[in-house]
């Protein structure tokens, strides 16, 4: 691995921003997301930066691995049985019921 000169450790400072704002609009508003996104893209930046040619457009070259990262999340995230939509949420919360009396029941079980 090439170790990052202070152009690019300048550039990816200046980029921070910009990136999370991109990334922030591929991924349709989770903050935490994005930020997750966001540590993920700068880890692949810093392990490619050999790649990187100096006098090139970074901001290009970062929002493209921004983006297949933010492609790899929803790609894990579709994958996850553990998300509920919001209407399957709705669902749970309307069956339940505090005056059920089986409360006790469905504390134990869960």
């Amino acid at each position: 691995m090439t170790p990052p000169d202070e152009e690019f450790v300048r550039q990816l400072t200046d980029w921070q921003d910009r990136l999370f704002g991109y990334i922030l609009s591929l991924l349709g508003g989770g903050i935490h997301d994005a930020r997750d996104v966001l540590q993920k893209t700068n880890l692949v930046l810093w392990r490619k930066v050999g790649d990187f040619q100096p006098g090139t457009d970074f901001g290009a070259w970062a929002r493209r691995c921004a983006y297949y990262e933010a492609l790899s999340f929803l790609r894990d995230r579709k994958r996850d049985r553990h998300v509920f939509d919001d209407d399957l949420l709705a669902l749970f919360g309307e069956e339940w019921s505090p005056a059920s009396g089986d409360d006790d029941e469905r504390l134990l079980a869960l």
